[in-house]
């Protein structure tokens, strides 16, 4: 793969609209495999403001105790992972299957390019905290969330610049409103390195 274009923009979610775009991709969760169309909810988009609150309602697919982790699957099949604080969030009596309702808050900053030989070796890195700040002021609300670089690869795109990624743990990522041009020398499978922070969560209940 080329080395691509370094795409350094701060993303804000939303979560609005069930207006869908036409794109497959794949969560693979132990042996299963689960097709997803892309659509508007529960993407991230390109954006550059701050961090902002969204909300969730979907079907929990995986959780991980022990790094506080829930994946869920949308109303459009998309698949979001949200990050719970311990002292903040009751996860004991959530299972996978259950369908909730979360408020989360994010932002993502994404580096676009091809890995060097040191970030593939190391694909899941903690390289700081948000939310220390007082321009990170809604965050800070919520605690730090975790700036994390990932190695990814793209699962999914379209012509809307909305892109599936999946990390090196298997975790799902909607991203929209990527720069086409950015994309030029992208596709599926190829691998890139992605910088965010964690959709860390503000509440979450079951429905």
């Amino acid at each position: 793969m080329k080395l691509l274009p370094i795409l350094s923009v701060a993303f804000s979610l939303a979560v609005t609209g069930y207006a869908a775009s036409a794109l497959a991709a794949h969560h693979e969760s132990g042996e299963h495999a689960v097709a997803a169309e892309l659509n508007t909810a529960d993407t991230v988009w390109a954006s550059g403001g701050r961090a902002v609150v969204a909300e969730v309602e979907g079907e929990v697919t995986a959780i991980d105790l022990e790094t506080r982790e829930v994946v869920v699957r949308g109303p459009a099949g998309n698949f979001l992972t949200l990050s719970a604080r311990e002292d903040g969030v009751d996860l004991s009596n959530i299972a996978v299957g259950d369908t909730i309702v979360a408020d989360y808050i994010a932002s993502i900053e994404a580096e676009v390019r091809a890995p060097t030989e040191e970030e593939a070796a190391n694909p899941w890195v903690v390289v700081g905290e948000m939310g220390n700040t007082t321009d990170d002021a809604e965050m800070t609300a919520a605690g730090a969330a975790r700036l994390v670089r990932a190695v990814c690869t793209i699962e999914a795109m379209d012509r809307n610049g909305n892109v599936v990624i999946k990390d090196a743990r298997g975790r799902m990522h909607t991203v929209g409103g990527v720069e086409l041009e950015k994309l030029d020398n992208v596709r599926l499978g190829d691998t890139v390195v992605v910088v965010f922070t964690e959709a860390l969560v503000l509440s979450l209940k079951e429905v």
